[in-house]
């Protein structure tokens, strides 16, 4: 009787890590402190980058009809922005907006920030064709839309004509 040649074939390891004894291929004993350690810092990368971005950041208010009405009546200069979390455009955006609201040049200025996916009716009315637009009023006047606009020196040149327009 002959010997088939699937019968006890020899395996030849040529490189040392394919090895059954090599060190890369016994179980690893994990410290326990790491793997706390380990979990730790996942659940506060986690808590850091899935949740959703505060509305009302920075020098922004969260928008309302009646905010935007009062403010209108004072004769202020209002910036509405409206923003959607998962909008990436919205993400460049609106941290420059913060910046630029920050600088002097801009400080009577009062942003008001308008969830487009909660307020989307709110967002129509004032004329937002979509998430990332912004409207600047001096009073109850609008003195100008922009959208999806992320370059800085634009952004604050849109920002800047309040300064010129009539009753400013």
């Amino acid at each position: 009787m002959q010997e088939s040649p699937s019968a006890g074939p020899t395996t030849r390891f040529t490189c040392p890590a394919m090895r059954p004894d090599s060190p890369s291929n016994r179980p690893v004993k994990r410290n326990q402190n790491t793997m706390l350690g380990k979990k730790l810092e996942l659940l506060l990368l986690l808590a850091i980058f899935a949740s959703p971005l505060t509305l009302a950041d920075g020098p922004f208010e969260t928008f309302s009809e009646d905010r935007l009405a009062a403010l209108q009546a004072e004769g202020q200069t209002v910036l509405v922005e409206v923003y959607a979390d998962w909008c990436s455009t919205c993400r460049r955006q609106s941290p420059i907006l913060s910046e630029l609201l920050k600088d002097e040049q801009f400080a009577g200025i009062t942003g008001l920030k308008l969830d487009w996916d909660d307020q989307r009716s709110q967002a129509q009315a004032l004329g937002a064709p979509r998430q990332s637009t912004l409207i600047l009023y001096v009073g109850s006047e609008r003195i100008d839309t922009s959208v999806a606009e992320t370059n800085p020196e634009r952004l604050r040149e849109f920002l800047a004509q309040a300064d010129t327009a009539p009753g400013s």
